[in-house]
């Protein structure tokens, strides 16, 4: 990292995280499931997501730098943070593995952030050539967390329309932002995507 401009970055082995940071978002049952799976030997479990013996392991553990690197930003540890591990996690589901994602990392300590370390509002901006669907899913009925996604429309997982904006109390806290491949610039945004709420979201988190 300091050879590519990274100087005064502290590299952070990422701890696992707990099944309670785990159950904030997702259930008992999924996290077993994945958990089974894997010292099974691993195996597919859905098109594009296999797991092996060792995905569980490196999927908790990625849950908890996500987690981990919240603590540090919340707690003055530190000003800036970046979790670079895999698996991802934006496709995954509350009781559902997807898209090559075992846990929602992002939405984990989100939820984190929300329940047990006193910050009362956090945006997640998600860009990537994918919707991130499970991010999307998870806080869609909440007012406490915005989401908004910039992606290539017409891609698996077919989410994410411009008109998506969330749902009851969450309706006007989901941003979605799909563009042709190749784009260069954002469109017009329409059906009120700006949000009430946008100009009041605090990146406190920045997750």
């Amino acid at each position: 990292m300091a050879a590519a401009g990274g100087a005064g970055w502290a590299p952070v082995l990422a701890p696992p995280a707990s099944d309670h940071e785990l159950e904030l978002v997702h259930s008992a049952d999924h996290i077993r499931r994945i958990e089974e799976a894997c010292a099974r030997g691993g195996g597919q479990i859905d098109p594009d997501t296999y797991v092996g013996e060792a995905s569980f392991n490196a999927a908790v553990h990625a849950a908890g730098a996500a987690c981990e690197m919240a603590r540090a930003l919340i707690g003055g540890r530190a000003s800036l943070a970046f979790c670079g591990v895999r698996p991802s996690g934006h496709h995954a589901e509350r009781d559902r593995a997807m898209g090559f994602c075992l846990f929602n990392n992002v939405a984990i300590a989100a939820e984190l952030a929300t329940r047990e370390l006193g910050v009362g509002k956090v945006l997640i901006l998600d860009w990537d050539v994918h919707h991130g669907n499970g991010t999307a899913d998870i806080f869609r009925r909440r007012a406490d967390v915005l989401f908004a996604s910039i992606h290539q429309s017409g891609l698996c997982p077919g989410t994410g329309a411009l008109s998506d904006a969330g749902a009851e109390s969450g309706l006007r806290y989901t941003i979605n932002v799909p563009v042709p491949s190749g784009a260069t610039g954002l469109p017009r945004a329409r059906h009120g995507c700006a949000g009430r709420g946008a100009d009041r979201c605090s990146t406190r988190g920045r997750l």
